[in-house]
């Protein structure tokens, strides 16, 4: 069987521009014919994907939070019951 789809290129993988009826790790033979710049939808996707993706390696980057912090944080819990609020 032959299907013909359209994907734009994500820098690693290739992304079907629609959902395709193809179980995961079934194995396909591609033949690759690049078409004129990617859509403009397709193109601001791969943008907000990047943006996510940079997010996400800059999150992972950060400082993780003390140990104190679970302590001062049940405090203020405990306060919040204490009170009432």
């Amino acid at each position: 069987m032959t299907t013909t789809i359209q994907a734009y290129y994500n820098g690693t993988a290739f992304v079907p521009a629609k959902l395709l009826d193809i179980q995961k790790g079934e194995v396909v033979t591609l033949s690759i014919s690049q078409d004129s710049a990617p859509t403009e939808d397709a193109a601001q996707k791969l943008m907000i994907f990047k943006r996510i993706t940079n997010n996400l390696c800059k999150l992972n980057d950060a400082t993780p939070l003390s140990p104190e912090f679970d302590t001062i944080l049940s405090q203020r819990v405990r306060l919040k019951e204490m009170t009432g609020l």
